[in-house]
């Protein structure tokens, strides 16, 4: 199978596609999945903290980010978290907050995935900047042998966001495609 995705990769060229971006209240440098944070239904759940700090080189800097999700009426997730950036640039070196929302319109069941609506909004207040980003996605876990899963995860964003939005927004919004697959 690797043979067919590097073989995939070489003859389709370049993908116009959503890159992996600063997304999931508590994921650094993830693309958002149809799953939430644990809740009843009825109910509000515990609140899932996080902390991530990425050392991204010279050239971008390091991102240092807290975060807090939580969970309620066992389909539903709000978060929010902040991204100290230390670029080497004024442009790559802001702080940024985001806020989120998710729906769980569609729980996994069997072979069917989750299906979850979201919204994404950024803003700094440092710097005139601020963008919301639009999503639909899909989520399925697969049970391998050896206490391993494989992780599939696929959607479409409507953004306007430049650079992750940390320089603002573009000129255009666009719906792009993005995905992910993982080992867990």
């Amino acid at each position: 199978i690797r043979v067919v995705l590097v073989l995939t990769f070489l003859v389709t060229g370049q993908a116009t596609a959503q890159p992996i971006a600063l997304d999931g209240t508590t994921g650094g440098w993830l693309n958002p999945w149809a799953l939430v944070s644990p809740a009843k239904k009825g109910e509000v759940g515990h609140p899932a903290v996080a902390y991530h700090f990425l050392d991204a080189g010279p050239i971008v800097g390091n991102v240092s980010a807290p975060s807090v999700a939580l969970g309620f009426n066992g389909n539903c997730e709000v978060g929010y978290t902040h991204y100290f950036i230390d670029g080497p640039t004024p442009v790559l070196s802001t702080d940024l907050d985001q806020a989120s929302a998710k729906w769980n319109f569609l729980s996994a069941k069997g072979d069917r995935p989750a299906v979850s609506l979201g919204a994404i909004r950024r803003w700094s207040s440092t710097r005139d900047l601020g963008t919301t980003d639009l999503y639909v996605v899909a989520t399925r876990i697969f049970g391998l042998d050896g206490g391993v899963a494989l992780l599939a995860n696929g959607g479409l964003r409507s953004t306007k966001a430049a650079i992750f939005g940390i320089a603002g927004e573009a000129a255009n919004r666009k719906a792009l495609p993005f995905g992910t697959l993982a080992l867990v």
